[in-house]
């Protein structure tokens, strides 16, 4: 066998006898890295060599091993969170809380918090209330937001993202330059070709925790999308379907109820289907 031919072969045993079994616990998976860093010996490499593989390989070697052992652990410490039909709490190492809207998606990577508090919102709706500290980062497909202590919500829909600031100060960023910094009562949406900003009232920010949903000249659109989510029904609208809602309803209240309340002042009528749970909506 040559040297090249055992080189590889060696290779080939180091990544399978490094690996970290992902059926370990946290504390487990962590002990045995730690292990394998007292253990590491030292090897000597001639690197007057006259095959110029030898240098790069034997760097490579030790640079996959070390990433692929790293990225097991961090992979078996990723936690995510989703909710269904209610709303979820999820409680972050250092303390600061999320809360999901109902068919929401998130995760965060618990061993490596202390070096960088990350947090990923894959989908859906959430509030966050962020304890002071290093910087505080929420990626989404859109957008990423950052804060050091304050509380924000952030919805993400197909074709959007939407920011409130109901505390602090927080920044919302794009392709690591900065779109707006949000202040108390601020809100961006973010487009895909642009974007657009709004005030409103820090105490209607993220009502939704308490079950409570506020409009204050919202394209009713919008406003029957909220409600299709909250009572997970599917709402059909006219396609000329073109006005703006003020009120609110409590997702408490039965669905009829909150179909009377939102078409009654603007002259629509419905057809409620509670056995395929849809709606239609007709001028």
């Amino acid at each position: 066998m040559s040297e090249k031919d055992q080189f590889e072969r060696n290779i080939d045993l180091c990544l399978s006898a490094d690996r970290i079994s992902f059926q370990k616990s946290q504390e487990a998976a962590w002990l045995e890295v730690e292990e394998r860093l007292h253990k590491a010996e030292v090897i000597e490499v001639d690197f007057t060599s006259r095959k110029p593989w030898t240098k790069w390989a034997v760097a490579a070697s030790v640079a996959v091993v070390t990433m692929l052992t790293t990225a097991g652990v961090y992979q078996m410490n990723e936690k995510g969170v989703a909710s269904t039909n209610e709303l979820a709490q999820m409680l972050l190492p250092d303390g600061s809380e999320v809360t999901l809207n109902k068919h929401s998606v998130a995760s965060f990577n618990s061993l490596g918090w202390k070096m960088s508090r990350e947090v990923e919102l894959k989908s859906g709706e959430a509030f966050f209330d962020v304890k002071k500290g290093s910087t505080f980062t929420v990626e989404t497909p859109k957008v990423d937001v950052q804060v050091l202590g304050t509380s924000f919500d952030i919805s993400v829909e197909d074709d959007r993202v939407e920011v409130s600031c109901k505390t602090g100060l927080v920044s919302v960023q794009q392709d690591e330059r900065e779109l707006v910094q949000l202040t108390p009562g601020m809100k961006v949406t973010v487009f895909e070709t642009g974007f657009d900003i709004q005030t409103l009232s820090p105490d209607r920010i993220a009502d939704w925790t308490d079950g409570s949903y506020q409009f204050d000249r919202v394209s009713v659109q919008e406003v029957f999308q909220v409600l299709g989510k909250e009572k997970n029904v599917e709402i059909i609208l006219p396609t000329d379907l073109e006005m703006n809602y003020s009120g609110e309803f409590k997702s408490s209240q039965p669905l009829s109820e909150i179909l009377e309340t939102i078409c009654k002042p603007l002259n629509l009528t419905y057809k409620l289907n509670e056995k395929e749970s849809r709606v239609r909506i007709k001028k």
